[in-house]
């Protein structure tokens, strides 16, 4: 994704996928042989076998850039704004969820699904974790007042088979977060958060992951034991 569109990297070359949109892609997920695409405009569309098509979404469309794409099934899709909250897409159905269904802030960074009724939004103002349970929703907030070490949650990512998730933080480095016992643990680290704004993570087992920066850092992390993480920049 690119602010020229969309491109396919062959093994030797880069090619253009046309579409009519005309904006940046500020967002790329995939799911079996399918590839979701969200826009700078707001715009969601699909591509099938090469071919590039939008999403119909009518007069529920955001109109912020989309800044991630969570896909949950074929038909089920969640979309992080910046600045419309979250929204959710099952078939032809659209919902929205902003501070007015109990959101803590309308920016949101990127969300993953932790179990079918239980999903982790990273946004501006700390973790928001929504329950659907018996057709309704509740949504907790997890903030710098529950330990989280920075209330600017870039990104959450969830650590395989276990109930921890990673979270990058904009300016107060790593924490984890636990989605059965709701606790927040900051580790330690060997040295002062000196590596910049984390941008993503890739868990790679239950205590190690990949952690890319602003600031232009690709660190593994390691944590070390029940106090602290081992960071070792890759240069």
């Amino acid at each position: 994704g690119t602010n020229e569109g969309l491109y396919r990297y062959t093994g030797k070359d880069f090619v253009k996928i046309a579409d009519s949109i005309k904006a940046p892609v500020t967002a790329l997920a995939s799911y079996n042989d399918k590839v979701w695409v969200g826009y700078k405009n707001g715009v969601i569309a699909k591509v099938v076998h090469g071919e590039l098509s939008e999403i119909p979404m009518q007069d529920k469309a955001p109109v912020t850039p989309i800044t991630d794409i969570y896909v949950q099934a074929e038909d089920s899709l969640w979309l992080c704004t910046e600045g419309e909250g979250l929204g959710r897409i099952v078939g032809d159905s659209v919902m929205a969820l902003t501070t007015k269904e109990g959101l803590s802030d309308d920016f949101v960074y990127t969300v993953v699904v932790t179990s079918p009724n239980r999903i982790m939004a990273a946004t501006d103002r700390g973790i928001n974790e929504l329950i659907f349970e018996d057709g309704k929703l509740g949504i907790a907030q997890i903030t710098t007042s529950r330990g989280l070490p920075d209330n600017i949650v870039r990104t959450v990512r969830g650590i395989p088979n276990i109930c921890w998730s990673w979270i990058g933080t904009h300016e107060g480095g790593l924490a984890l977060y636990c989605s059965m016992s709701h606790e927040v643990w900051t580790p330690s680290t060997n040295t002062k958060w000196e590596w910049g704004a984390v941008n993503d993570i890739l868990p790679l087992s239950k205590k190690e992951a990949w952690v890319a920066t602003e600031s232009g850092y690709l660190l593994k992390a390691s944590i070390k034991d029940s106090t602290a993480i081992d960071i070792e920049p890759i240069s």
